[in-house]
């Protein structure tokens, strides 16, 4: 695609649809392995240790202009960076379940028992406090490394849009956070004995 069809997509679409565009030209669809032009963006996104110093990075203006946001909008500038940079340590998709579910425990049990959760509840607890863009790209960075790079990219994008405590998105943020916290404790068991009829 066009950077000029990309654009002129991108005014009809959310930016959160416009970031998944943006990640995967990133990659090579087959290989995963980053594109020959992609290379530097990537290094420099990774090596940004907050959110401003993804604001100053020339491939933030570029994607936030995609996005058509404006550059009065403050939360949903910081809210681009802080998708664009959580994303640049992805490296491939896995569409079939849920982040929280993937990283929760494979069985019901005690929190003090969930020992064999990818992420344990102390660490997803974490997560859940994180507020501010730095704290949330410190949480979420950490927890894509945890997954080894291989994320639902929808789940964490639209997660990442919705996850910082803005003035005025309290109650989207709890929404996302509620929804994390159901299917990281959901277990496949629980959900496959809940479909079944009697």
């Amino acid at each position: 695609m066009t950077e000029k069809a990309m654009t002129s997509q991108a005014k009809q679409m959310h930016p959160t649809k416009v970031i998944k565009l943006w990640w995967k030209e990133l990659y090579d669809p087959v290989s995963e392995i980053p594109m020959p032009g992609s290379r530097a963006t990537l290094a420099r996104l990774r090596h940004c240790k907050r959110i401003f110093d993804v604001v100053i990075d020339p491939a933030f203006a570029d994607l936030a202009q995609k996005c058509g946001v404006k550059f009065d909008h403050n939360h949903d500038l910081n809210r681009v960076a802080l998708v664009m940079a959580v994303m640049s340590y992805v490296r491939s998709d896995i569409p079939d379940k849920k982040n929280a579910r993937i990283i929760g425990p494979t069985k019901q049990v005690s929190e003090d028992e969930a020992s064999d959760a990818l992420c344990k509840p102390l660490r997803f607890r974490q997560l859940l406090g994180a507020s501010t863009v730095d704290e949330c790209y410190r949480a979420f960075r950490q927890l894509v490394n945890l997954m080894g790079r291989a994320v639902n990219v929808d789940d964490l994008v639209n997660s990442l849009w919705n996850w910082p405590r803005f003035p005025g998105a309290e109650k989207t943020a709890d929404k996302i956070r509620i929804e994390w916290v159901y299917n990281y404790w959901s277990t496949d068991s629980e959900n496959a004995s809940g479909n079944k009829t009697s």
